[in-house]
C-alpha cells in the first residue's frame, strides 16, 4: 500500500482545534504542554517511546469490549483448533504472501464492521491533521505522509517475517497502538513480563551483514558459537537459538535478548502532569548484540519508533495457547526534518 501525502503543509504545532479534536481519543495527561515538553526530550534522546493508557478511558473502554467480544465468540475454547478462515468479513480480510506475513486488516471503508472503535481510530484519529500536529510536537519532525492499518493477529495463524529493508533512503516513523485486550496488566507486573512467552511481540532488528538470511536473527555470540568446533562452548556459556515461524521460516530473537525501550508511565487516573520518575530506560550502556526493541503485546499502549534505513521488523508467529488475537492499529509515517535557520546565514 503506497503512503498517503497530505493534502496541507505542515501544521506550525498544536492549535486549540487540534487540542479540541484529540481531546476526544487522547488521555488528557498527553495534551497537556509540560507533558509535550517532557515527551519530545525522551524521544529525542532515544528515538523511541512507550505511551501507557495513551487513549482516553471512555474510548479505550468501549476498544476493549468490541476486540475481546469477538475473540470469546470466535474462540469458545481456549484449545480449539483455529479455522484458517477464522474472523474474515464484516471488514476484515486476509493479506499476504504466507511468505512474508499473515495477518487480517480492516477496510476503513466497511459499513459492516464489529470493531467500529478501531475503525474509527484508523480512519479519523490517525490521518488526521491533529494527530500530525501532535506527533510534529512529540518528535521534532515533520510527518509528510502515512500509511495505516489495523491488524488482527489470530492466535496459532499469524505472523509477518524479517525482510531486508533497503540501506538507502529515508527514516520512518512507526507508530503502533496495542489493542489487545487480554494483554491489559500492570505495568512492570510478571503478568507483563509473562506476556513475551504468548509470542505476538514486534521486534526491530540491526540490519544483517552480507551472506546473512535476513529471516533468521543471529546475536554475535550466536556467530562466534556457529564457527567454533563442534563441542565447543560459546565464551558466554549462553546457549543461542532460532525461533521458527508458522511456516518453518525463521523470524526470531535470541531467547536472551535484552528489551530496550523507553517508557512513560502514566497512572489511571489521567493526571494532567508528570513527574521526572514517570519515565524508565532500560537502556544500558556496552555492547548490545541482540535486538533492537522487543514489545510485547500490549493494551492502550502507543509505541513510536524512528526506524533508520535497513532496520528490519517483524511480528513474532502469535502461539495457539494465547489468551486471544494480537490487535493493533498503526502505520508509518514519511517524515523531514524541522529545518532550522543557521546562525551564520540569518546575519548575512
Amino acid at each position: 500500500m503506497p503512503l498517503t501525502a497530505y493534502e496541507l503543509d505542515p501544521p506550525a504545532g498544536l492549535s486549540s482545534s487540534h487540542l479540541s479534536f484529540l481531546s476526544k481519543y487522547l488521555g488528557p495527561s498527553y495534551l497537556s504542554a509540560s507533558t509535550l515538553e517532557k515527551l519530545c526530550g525522551q524521544f529525542e534522546a532515544a528515538s523511541e517511546i512507550v505511551l501507557h493508557n495513551f487513549l482516553a478511558t471512555s474510548i479505550a473502554e468501549k476498544l476493549k469490549e468490541e476486540a475481546k467480544r469477538i475473540d470469546i465468540r470466535e474462540y469458545p475454547s481456549k484449545a480449539a483448533i483455529v479455522p484458517q478462515d477464522l474472523g474474515e468479513g464484516s471488514g476484515w480480510s486476509l493479506q499476504g504472501p504466507s511468505s512474508k506475513h499473515r495477518y487480517l486488516t480492516l477496510d476503513r471503508k466497511a459499513s459492516d464492521t464489529a470493531t467500529p472503535i478501531m475503525q474509527d481510530i484508523l480512519t479519523n484519529l490517525l490521518p488526521s491533521e491533529a494527530f500530525r500536529a501532535w506527533l510534529g510536537v512529540v518528535s521534532s519532525l515533520t510527518p509528510m505522509a502515512h500509511r495505516t492499518e489495523a491488524r488482527r493477529f489470530r492466535k496459532g495463524l499469524d505472523y509477518t517475517l524479517a525482510a531486508g529493508e533497503e540501506r538507502s533512503g529515508e527514516a520512518r516513523l512507526d507508530v503502533w497502538l496495542g489493542a489487545t485486550w487480554w494483554a491489559d496488566v500492570p505495568v512492570a507486573s510478571d503478568a507483563e513480563e509473562a506476556l513475551l512467552e504468548e509470542g505476538g511481540w514486534e521486534c526491530y532488528l540491526a540490519s544483517p551483514e552480507e551472506g546473512e538470511d535476513p529471516a533468521v536473527f543471529q546475536s554475535k555470540h550466536a556467530k562466534q558459537a556457529a564457527e567454533k568446533p563442534e563441542g565447543e562452548s560459546s565464551a558466554n556459556g549462553i546457549a543461542e537459538t532460532s525461533v521458527k515461524g508458522a511456516d518453518g521460516a525463521g523470524n526470531g530473537q535470541e531467547q536472551n535478548g535484552q528489551e530496550q525501550e523507553f517508557e512513560l508511565e502514566i497512572n489511571q487516573e489521567e493526571s494532567d502532569e508528570l513527574s521526572p520518575s514517570d519515565f524508565d530506560s532500560d537502556s544500558e550502556d556496552g555492547e548490545d548484540d541482540g535486538p533492537l526493541l522487543i514489545q510485547a503485546v500490549s493494551f492502550n499502549k502507543l509505541l513510536i519508533v524512528l526506524r533508520d534505513p535497513g532496520v528490519m521488523r517483524f511480528v513474532k508467529y502469535l502461539g495457539a495457547a494465547a489468551g486471544g488475537s494480537r490487535w493493533d492499529v498503526g502505520g508509518e509515517w514519511e517524515v523531514g526534518m524541522l529545518e532550522v535557520e543557521d546562525a551564520e546565514e540569518a546575519t548575512e
